[in-house]
């Protein structure tokens, strides 16, 4: 017997590099919800592929059929992220500068060593 987890019981961090969609799409859902858009965005943070993109994707599908299903709150879920893609893409590059920033000033303050 196979069914899917809930958003509430996948884990917050990718397990498959995010090659699995579907799961991306659940963490990143869960992640908006419980954390912001911070929490989207330090998932997407660590991808180097064009799955977070695939998942944003597949989150309009799912808000489309929710809808048509009558699924308010699943439509809703989707339909955050969905809004909150911009922000999400934002605030990942505020993180990956940060993190460049902070690792160019420790390979400065080894060298003056």
């Amino acid at each position: 017997m196979a069914w899917l987890l809930t958003r509430e019981e996948i884990t917050g961090k990718i397990e498959h590099g995010g090659m699995i969609i579907w799961l991306l799409t659940q963490q990143l859902t869960r992640a908006l919800e419980k954390d912001g858009i911070t929490g989207a965005a330090k998932i997407v943070s660590d991808i180097f592929s064009s799955g977070p993109e695939h998942a944003k994707a597949l989150a309009y599908r799912l808000l489309q059929i929710a809808e048509r299903k009558g699924w308010a709150q699943e439509a809703c879920a989707y339909n955050s992220l969905v809004i909150a893609w911009l922000e999400v893409r934002g605030r990942v590059a505020e993180l990956l500068s940060r993190a460049a920033n902070g690792k160019q000033l420790s390979l400065f303050d080894d060298t003056d060593d």
